[in-house]
């Protein structure tokens, strides 16, 4: 059934356009001859269902391209090719206002007529079957474009293109292909090397980054590497939002290897992160054909060049020799360990008798590594599960508990990660990438697809951004210490406060050392074997909690919030409010620092390429750089005694 709305005026122009014709060359087509990523997430502001991308009448969309695009992606997931059938052009000006999509079975030939030249011709089979498929959007008065036909029945059967690319190899340096019985679990690993991509391919790709850095040559950071051929291999780059997201909340880093679980992603990587809402932010983006030590040392220096040179807290990534030796070299001062729910996935695999013929292992399991308070209650319910499933000998977990302080949370809980529930799994990007991302989707294709859907998250911060400035949560007691916060947490952060506050009224106090540092033993009253100790200072208001929350996440855990109501403390003290998860987390000096850091590293390579074009040049460029130097120090220093006046 076809569905319309009024149209525009103007001229109407037939674009029909058969694939098979033999002048095809001198049209545009659309054919989706490669299976095309779906979007998704790509149009989440536009439609009211971003988990079901279906077309509908009404639909809006930034751009012609955005839905030539969309109905593309759309194509490829149904099974059909697309081309172009009509368009219209607006009487004042000559632009295109309507464009009217097919499917590629639309229409019929017309027969020629029979002349004969007495030349032997070739039969060629036709792809008309007089389908009715199609979409028509029409550009509005306020420059949006927007679906106002459609036609979603075929009168055919719909069949996927066939790949137009090899898939790539399988991925290895995780613990797909770490055989757990080599007594060291040292893979003897081949390079894991991916196809580069082709001569145009790359071309598009750099000509994107180089228009992007010409529009925005302070805010846009790319790096790429060539094979011999001239085809990409390497690529990274970051854009103003993902440098100004990093700026804001960088302290908590994941390094994103979601591809490596299918073989038929595109080698992509993503630096990531989250926000003062608990939505993921990206903080930068990568292509690497292979997972070589030395390609990530390349990608995580260029990144962190276009970061502003600020390293991270901590940083999170799978389980992989060749990237954990290149992080210890690029972030020595950054805490790295590997994700724990990617390592219990992988149990899932290696172990699979036991998780299939035990009801009860994978949750006593997951309970000794999420919910172990100490490390003695680890040790002790490590061993009591190793026992009690008859797994002392099992190569895989003795290997996981050689390697624990990498990944069992309890060893690192005095680090910053930024995990607000040990329970809480991050957003999953393994669908984002299943959609989006295979290695039949054409360069120019993806980064567009990418662009739309990174604007959508965009859009998804700005909404909340807005929400939370515009309303105030709902307390559930008349607590100054919550009246306090509600005005100045987000409301993602300010539900998980007070969430803690009121379990806090469930616990007893017991003091266990006066002073003016006085020591508290907080339990539930069901519960007294599990308690926490909890420290406070009178002198500054500082306290500390054996359980390490406000250490790991930055907000105060329910030990601590008892504590208070017992010693009085009324108002959470300034530092205990960690601006990050804050209304005000975006407030500051933007992204001034790492503008100037960039300046100066550009200025800097330019000085040493002239600087280093003979010997004399060499000497003179060395002396007035390492006076030059000594100034800028010495002007640092003078400001800061001046501040300290």
């Amino acid at each position: 059934m076809e569905s319309t709305s009024c149209d525009e005026e103007g001229s109407l122009r037939d674009n029909n356009v058969d694939l098979n014709e033999e002048n095809i060359e001198n049209h545009m087509s659309l054919e989706v001859s490669s299976q095309l990523v779906e979007a998704d997430n790509l149009f989440a502001s536009n439609q009211p269902n971003s988990e079901n991308p279906e077309p509908f009448v009404g639909m809006e969309f930034e751009s012609e391209e955005g839905a030539k695009l969309f109905y593309m992606a759309y194509a490829s997931r149904i099974g059909f090719s697309v081309r172009i059938s009509k368009s219209r052009r607006s009487r004042n000006d000559e632009s295109i206002i309507m464009r009217r999509f097919v499917c590629s079975k639309e229409g019929f030939h017309l027969k020629k007529g029979n002349f004969d030249d007495g030349k032997k011709k070739r039969k060629r089979a036709t792809i008309r079957e007089g389908c009715n498929a199609m979409i028509e959007v029409i550009q509005k008065y306020y420059g949006r474009w927007v679906v106002t036909k459609l036609v979603k029945e075929h009168n055919h059967k719909s069949l996927l293109p066939p790949l137009s690319k090899p898939p790539i190899g399988e991925s290895l340096g995780g613990f797909n292909n770490s055989p757990p019985y080599d007594h060291d679990f040292r893979n003897e690993r081949r390079e894991a090397r991916y196809t580069a991509f082709g001569f145009d391919e790359t071309q598009k790709l750099l000509g994107y980054f180089k228009r992007m850095n010409a529009e925005n040559p302070t805010t846009f950071s790319y790096a790429f590497q060539v094979d011999k051929n001239n085809c990409l291999t390497h690529a990274f780059w970051a854009d103003a939002k993902a440098r100004a997201s990093y700026y804001y909340f960088g302290d908590a880093v994941s390094f994103d290897t979601s591809f490596k679980e299918n073989k038929d992603l595109l080698p992509f990587f993503m630096f990531t992160g989250l926000n003062h809402h608990l939505q993921s932010v990206i903080f930068g983006c990568a292509l690497l054909t292979d997972e070589a030590e030395a390609s990530f040392i390349w990608l995580f220096e260029n990144w962190v060049a276009a970061m502003g040179a600020r390293h991270p807290t901590s940083l999170v990534t799978e389980f992989n020799e060749a990237m954990g030796v290149a992080i210890s070299k690029v972030f020595p001062e950054t805490h790295h360990r590997f994700c724990k729910w990617h390592i219990l996935n992988q149990c899932k695999e290696q172990l699979a008798n036991i998780y299939g013929t035990s009801a009860t292992f994978e949750e006593e399991f997951e309970r000794c590594i999420v919910e172990s308070e100490s490390i003695e209650l680890f040790e002790s319910t490590w061993k009591s599960v190793i026992d009690k499933y008859d797994l002392g000998e099992n190569s895989w977990l003795r290997f996981l508990y050689n390697m624990r302080q990498k990944w069992v949370p309890v060893f690192f809980k005095d680090m910053f990660t930024a995990e607000i529930s040990a329970t809480q799994k991050p957003e999953s990007l393994k669908f984002f990438f299943e959609k989006y991302f295979n290695t039949t989707t054409p360069l120019p294709v993806f980064i567009s697809l990418f662009e739309h859907a990174i604007a959508g998250w965009c859009e998804r911060e700005a909404l909340e951004d807005l929400a939370t400035s515009f309303t105030r949560p709902v307390l559930k007691t008349p607590s100054n210490i919550l009246k306090q916060v509600a005005d100045v947490y987000t409301r993602a952060i300010f539900n998980i406060f007070q969430d803690e506050f009121i379990h806090s009224l469930g616990y007893y106090v017991e003091k266990i050392e006066d002073g003016l540092v006085s020591k508290f033993n907080v339990a539930k009253e069901e519960d007294i074997h599990r308690s926490c100790t909890v420290t406070y200072d009178f002198s500054d208001k500082r306290s500390k909690c054996s359980c390490s929350k406000f250490e790991n996440c930055g907000i105060l855990c329910r030990h601590i919030l008892r504590v208070f109501l017992t010693v009085d403390v009324r108002a959470l003290p300034e530092f205990y409010i960690l601006k990050r998860w804050t209304k005000e987390a975006k407030n500051g000096f933007m992204l001034d620092e790492c503008i100037r850091y960039n300046e100066l590293y550009r200025d800097a390579v330019r000085y040493a390429k002239e600087g280093s074009t003979s010997a004399d040049v060499f000497n003179f460029a060395q002396q007035t750089l390492q006076v030059a130097f000594a100034d800028v120090v010495q002007m640092k220093q003078d400001i800061v005694n001046r501040c300290a006046m």
